[in-house]
């Protein structure tokens, strides 16, 4: 979150039922593994998706959530 927010990996949520309209800003990164087998090269292997939240002019540590899926 020290940096600007990445095009296509980011959007602002506003919770519509909190009577203080906090703004939230979330970020997600995808992190793909690959890997050959035999004739087939670069094939997904993994994915891991990384989500991050915080209260927008905020500048304490935001929250992480991190998932791992495999084949």
């Amino acid at each position: 979150f020290s940096g600007n927010a990445p095009a296509g990996y980011s959007f602002l949520y506003r919770d519509p039922s909190d009577p203080s309209r906090t703004t939230y800003e979330v970020r997600w990164a995808v992190v793909t593994s690959v890997r050959t087998v035999g004739k087939l090269t670069n094939q997904v292997v993994a994915k891991r998706v990384i989500i991050g939240v915080r209260r927008q002019g905020f500048t304490g540590q935001p929250v992480f959530f991190n998932t791992l899926v495999t084949r």
